[in-house]
C-alpha cells in the first residue's frame, strides 16, 4: 500500500488514533473487554472500508501505532491466539471453515455484506481464501 499524506481522512484518522487510548480506558473501567472488543471491531471496519476503496484514509505513522497496539490487545491483553497449526489440520478445523464458509456465502446472498466481510477476515487469518465462479476456495496457510 502506498503512503500519501494528501489521502488521509482527518475523521478516520481522529478515531483510529484514539483507538489505543480507548481499549486502555475500557480496561481501567474494571476490564471492560466487551467495550474493547468493540473498539477492536470498530478498527477493523474502518481499516476495511479504506483498503477495500483502495484508498489510505489514515497517515503511516498513525496505521503502525493502530497496528501494533491492536496486535497487542489481541494477543497481550485478551489473549487471542489462535490455536498452533499442528491442531489446525484436522476434520475439527475443516468443518469450521466449511461452516464460515457457507455462512459467508449466505451473508453475501443476502446482502449482508459487513457480516460477509467480517466473515472474510476471520478466514484470512487462516489461510488464503479465493473467490471463483464455482464457488469460494480456502487453502490453509501457515503463519510465520
Amino acid at each position: 500500500m502506498e503512503w500519501a499524506e494528501d489521502k488521509v481522512n482527518p475523521a478516520i484518522e481522529k478515531d483510529l488514533a484514539g483507538f489505543e487510548q480507548e481499549c486502555r480506558d475500557a480496561m481501567n473501567d474494571d476490564f471492560n473487554t466487551a467495550i474493547v472488543i468493540a473498539t477492536m471491531f470498530r478498527a477493523a471496519s474502518a481499516i476495511n472500508q479504506f483498503n477495500t476503496a483502495g484508498k489510505v484514509a489514515v497517515s503511516k505513522n498513525v496505521f503502525n501505532s493502530l497496528k501494533k497496539s491492536y496486535i497487542a490487545f489481541y494477543k497481550d491483553v485478551l489473549g487471542l491466539v489462535p490455536e498452533k497449526p499442528e491442531n489446525t489440520g484436522g476434520k475439527d478445523f475443516t468443518d469450521l471453515v466449511d461452516v464460515l464458509i457457507c455462512s459467508r456465502d449466505k451473508a453475501k446472498q443476502d446482502k449482508d455484506f459487513k457480516l460477509s466481510d467480517s466473515l472474510r477476515n476471520i478466514l484470512q487469518e487462516f489461510g488464503e481464501l479465493k473467490d471463483t465462479p464455482q464457488g469460494t476456495i480456502f487453502k490453509y496457510a501457515r503463519k510465520k
